[in-house]
């Protein structure tokens, strides 16, 4: 049985996103049936008087209204109970070891302003999108690494300067001149 906390959450979520729209606004937009979307809402199937969880395929129709809110399939599978995520937190201990301090220097190089688990959506074997927790040593890797950080950032910044797509794909090419040993151009 899942956690009655989940079922008010995505009933608290989708009434929040709908703000002023109606049940029948919103479902002309999702093919789910206004009475549905109320008790949804709710929680509840008010004739069994049961929780209310609502499927995948009705989540999957809900996310072509949520999504142009940002709020995608995944996070509505995840407040619907369907995905579970490991709790993972990172404290100023950790960060400090993130960044190879000993804890010995003067004051904390980065400080933790709140704690949430570090997630990503990704494509399985099968196809299908799961959210997975990425560990602290991938988090190095991706923070620091040229590399990454060139080819898979949304912007790059060389001296306040945003790169353009050519200027970061040529960055690449010098790097993996002066690295050869490290890239895959050998």
């Amino acid at each position: 049985m899942r956690e009655w906390v989940r079922i008010t959450e995505i009933g608290d979520l989708l009434r929040k996103l709908r703000g002023k729209k109606s049940y029948r606004d919103v479902q002309k937009e999702t093919d789910v049936s206004y009475t549905h979307l109320r008790n949804i809402e709710k929680g509840m199937d008010p004739r069994s008087g049961k929780e209310l969880i609502p499927t995948p395929e009705v989540l999957k129709k809900l996310a072509k209204f949520t999504e142009p809110l940002g709020v995608d399939y995944e996070e509505l599978m995840v407040k619907a109970g369907h995905i579970r995520i490991r709790e993972a937190t990172a404290t100023q201990d950790d960060i400090d070891k993130f960044f190879g301090r000993s804890g010995n220097e003067e004051g904390p190089l980065a400080t933790v302003i709140f704690e949430e688990p570090t997630r990503e959506i990704i494509t399985d074997a099968n196809g299908m999108r799961v959210t997975t927790i990425v560990s602290n040593d991938e988090l190095r890797r991706r923070f620091l690494d040229v590399h990454f950080l060139l080819q898979h950032r949304e912007k790059a910044y060389y001296n306040g300067f945003e790169l353009t797509d050519d200027e970061r794909k040529q960055a690449l090419d010098m790097l993996d001149v002066l690295f050869r040993r490290y890239s895959g151009n050998k």
